[in-house]
This record gives C-alpha cells, structure tokens and sequence, in this order.
C-alpha cells in the first residue's frame, strides 16, 4: 500500500464515519491497480455513511465508487446494480446515469439506456 493509501486507511481508523477518508483510500488504491482493494474500501464507506437525508449525495458517490470499480474488473451487471442504487438515493447523479446508459449501449440494449 502506499503512502497515501496507509494515511487515509489511517483516518479510517480514527475517525470511521469520515465519508471523505473512504474516497480517498479507496482512489489512491485504484490508482496503485488494487482495484478489488477499492472495492472493499468503498464497500466499507458507503456502511460509514450516517443514513439521513443529508447524507444522500454522500452515500450515492459510494455507491457510484463501488460501481466503478465493479465496471474495472469487467463486472457489467454488478456495475448496473450499483449505479441504479446510487441513482436510488441520489435521482440527479447525472454521472451514474450515463454510466448505466453506457453499459446497457455496450451491452447492445439501447431501449434500456
């Protein structure tokens, strides 16, 4: 792990509702190729998430992480799933939505996208 990677682990540690450390960790470990190291991250993040409303956008950008990563390591469908959950909680995340848009064309189901 690297440097980065071990300090945002480390905030984890100390302050494990901290939304932001999750991203954080989750992107420098993608960006070291640990893409299924990610994955785990943001899984964990979206859990640290406080429910509320005031916490929608934070919990559909986990959702869109998890989506991403799953879309790294050729896993269309579970990408799907998780961009339409991100969507669930967070309807204007236009991001997530053409993502869904790109996987249903790739997949040749353009009624769907």
């Amino acid at each position: 792990m690297g440097k980065a990677a071990a300090a945002f682990a480390k905030a984890t540690e100390m302050a494990p509702g901290f939304e932001e450390a999750y991203t954080y960790w989750g992107n420098a470990l993608q960006e070291l190729g640990q893409t299924e190291e990610a994955l785990q991250v943001f899984q964990k993040g979206v859990k640290a998430v406080s429910q509320g409303p005031e916490n929608a956008a934070k919990r559909a950008m986990m959702h869109f992480h998890i989506a991403n990563s799953h879309g790294s390591l050729g896993r269309q469908d579970e990408a799907l799933k998780s961009y339409k959950e991100a969507t669930k909680v967070n309807p204007t995340l236009a991001a997530a939505w053409t993502n869904m848009g790109t996987i249903y064309q790739g997949k040749k189901q353009n009624e769907e996208a």
